[in-house]
């Protein structure tokens, strides 16, 4: 309720930009905000205490493997490494947490576009690393070859898209 009444709506709030919000907040609405603040974060205290002692302690092997996807990460960043929306260098993560980084122009040495029969969509991937390319989350170097429904059509023993190298 506090995100719809500051910026017009909850889900996609008409004030919200990347890096933050389009006006600032008035004193008078952050002094109205405060005592909800105080009581959300109780909860979320609360919560996070509970699911530590009663939760987790119960389904810690599930914890563990449900929901871990490995997978590496690209985003613009600045000299220095840290973010920057609006330009810098591109960096990709591998999942162990080593990168690279290059500049935009160079975009088409680093990442690939693979072109699938099930989806008018292009699947990008990680050309550098020279893995090809795969939607097998267990086996991410795997490649597509017979895993999905038409994908035996797609891919070649390398796991690159066939006719992309």
């Amino acid at each position: 309720m506090i995100l719809e009444k500051f910026s017009g709506k909850a889900i996609h709030p008409h004030a919200g930009v990347p890096g933050g919000f389009s006006k600032p907040m008035l004193e008078s609405d952050r002094q109205e905000y405060l005592p909800q603040l105080r009581e959300l974060l109780d909860f979320a205290l609360f919560t996070i205490d509970f699911a530590k002692k009663n939760v987790f302690p119960k389904y810690l092997d599930a914890v563990k493997i449900l929901g871990v996807i490995k997978t590496g990460f690209i985003g613009t960043v600045d000299d220095q490494g840290a973010l920057n929306l609006y330009g810098g260098k591109i960096r990709m993560m591998k999942p162990d947490g080593t990168f690279t980084e290059f500049d935009i122009k160079d975009y088409t040495d680093y990442l690939g576009e693979a072109v699938v029969p099930f989806s008018y969509g292009k699947f990008p991937y990680a050309k550098f690393w020279g893995e090809g390319f795969s939607l097998d989350i267990d086996n991410p170097k795997g490649n597509l070859s017979g895993q999905l429904p038409g994908t035996d059509q797609c891919c070649g023993q390398d796991g690159h898209t066939k006719g992309t190298g």
